[in-house]
């Protein structure tokens, strides 16, 4: 308790030193601005990151609680607030610079050996192409041919009259080559080696890529651009199993972030990463799933990460199983970077975010690792400033009334009948959040002290939003106030 009061005393002395910013509230960010103002102020630069850090929770809880309410106008918005605030368990938030990193060659193998273990592992397993026999083939020939001469085949296939006619035709040319058996692909083992790829289908792309499976270990897909043209995204990703028994990861029809496929319905329940209690038909307590992630990043050399403080629990209402949804985020010198969840959802069709935010995330049942995802590896090269002015927590709830109603109040007018929205905040933190640099090649960009604010957001045409719908989205961030000059950063532009 000593600690964590002189903790919220350091910020107490720090915050209340702030000046507000002689822009309140800035749309666009020029980032050697950012950094000049700040070592201005705090001129010690540390100049190298520290990366052997603790993994542990870095945020601390304080004794503020923010409840707010607010109806727009017409009608169609509604934001609530009752939310209890987080600061970094260190004190300080740096600014760093900061750029894509590299999955590379050494660590995909690293990988590759931790997962199959001295097992085979072939290469693309999954992607092989049999060719359909004779008598396949043959068969689809007479079922296109009898739906067309019945006139089932739009009803039924969706297809008019003339495509389908124009299919049986290339189904007929393919059978003329197509084999009496079927064949079995030749497997080619995989040492673990990364293998350049080039596709020119949509466009010449070329990458670097891993992909190898054993059906009774999983599957193992690493890949890097060749050249980074701005496209194409570092990515990694693990599924024990054979791939029809993938869990896989994506927003459901009930607004969860977790689709199991053809196993059933499911329940969710929010557990403690640090709860050392086996729950909901787990063999394994939630600290221990964490751990097993954490010795499992530690064994490739990552130790600059941490698992936020809640994770998912899913059981199968068949009792089947339990799983663990750990989501983990960056730190800098052990303060976090913000958790921006997968799939934030774009919110406008003319903008795309050009360099994806970090996301890593781990999947665990009773038996280990179930699945792995990592996308958009950062790396921190310089530490501008070990730790960065930032506003007030009054002056960062100003800005959320001020701005709030007015970035949300735009999103009811994106269609020609009413849009209704609703918006509840459950979390606010102080963390780091990643904007883009200005005039620098590549992927590059800043970590900024930011005042996130957390909690679920729903919208429903034509009628408000339906009683408990939003209690079933998924936790994202709804506004995030740069903690330097009180501008609102903009997820879905980087900046």
């Amino acid at each position: 308790m000593k600690r964590i009061a002189m903790i919220l005393l350091s910020f107490a002395l720090l915050l209340s030193c702030v000046p507000t910013p002689e822009e309140e509230y800035v749309v666009m960010k020029d980032t050697e601005r950012l950094v000049d103002t700040v070592q201005a102020k705090n001129p010690d630069e540390t100049p190298i990151p520290t990366t052997d850090e603790t993994i542990d929770n870095a945020l601390v809880k304080t004794d503020r609680h923010y409840t707010y309410s607010y109806e727009s106008a017409n009608g169609l918005l509604h934001i609530k607030a009752d939310a209890d605030v987080y600061l970094p368990k260190t004190g300080k938030l740096p600014m760093a610079r900061v750029k894509a990193g590299v999955l590379t060659d050494e660590l995909a193998k690293a990988i590759f050996d931790k997962v199959f273990a001295g097992q085979p592992a072939y290469v693309d397993y999954y992607n092989q192409s049999i060719p359909a026999t004779k008598a396949q083939l043959a068969k689809l020939i007479a079922d296109y041919q009898e739906m067309v001469d019945t006139g089932r085949i739009e009803t039924e296939k969706d297809m008019s009259r003339e495509d389908a006619l124009e299919l049986i035709e290339r189904l007929k040319e393919q059978y003329k080559t197509a084999p009496d058996e079927a064949t079995t692909p030749e497997l080619v083992i995989s040492d673990g080696s990364m293998l350049y790829r080039e596709r020119t289908d949509f466009g010449t792309e070329r990458w670097y890529e891993l992909n190898a499976a054993n059906p009774d270990v999983g599957m193992l897909d690493v890949r890097r651009p060749a050249t980074d043209n701005g496209g194409f995204q570092y990515y990694l990703s693990y599924q024990r199993g054979s791939i029809e028994d993938l869990i896989g990861s994506g927003e459901g029809e009930d607004g969860r972030n977790m689709d199991f496929r053809d196993r059933g319905s499911y329940t969710a329940h929010a557990v403690n990463a640090t709860d050392t209690d086996c729950t909901f038909g787990q063999t394994m307590s939630p600290a221990a799933a964490v751990q097993l992630c954490v010795d499992f990043l530690k064994d490739l050399g990552v130790t600059d990460v941490l698992s936020r403080p809640e994770i998912d629990a899913y059981t199968l209402d068949s009792g089947e199983n339990c799983y663990y949804l750990i989501d983990f985020v960056r730190t800098v010198n052990g303060t976090q970077v913000a958790y921006l969840p997968m799939f934030q959802g774009l919110e406008h069709g003319d903008v795309a975010l050009p360099w994806d935010y970090e996301h890593l995330r781990f999947l665990v049942d009773r038996d280990g690792i179930v699945y792995i995802i990592w996308e958009s590896p950062t790396e921190v090269t310089k530490i501008e400033s070990s730790d960065a002015a930032v506003l007030t927590y009054e002056q960062a709830i100003e800005t959320f009334e001020t701005m709030g109603h007015i970035v949300y109040e735009a999103k009811t007018e994106f269609y020609d009948i009413p849009y209704y929205i609703d918006v509840e905040v459950s979390r606010i933190e102080l963390d780091l959040v990643r904007i883009r640099e200005q005039d620098a090649p590549g992927r590059y960009g800043l970590y900024v002290p930011a005042w996130v604010f957390y909690g679920k957001k729903a919208g429903y045409l034509k009628q408000p939003v339906p009683d408990g719908m939003i209690d079933n989205r998924m936790e994202t961030a709804l506004l995030v106030i740069n903690a330097i000059d009180g501008s609102i950063i903009d997820l879905e532009k980087g900046y």
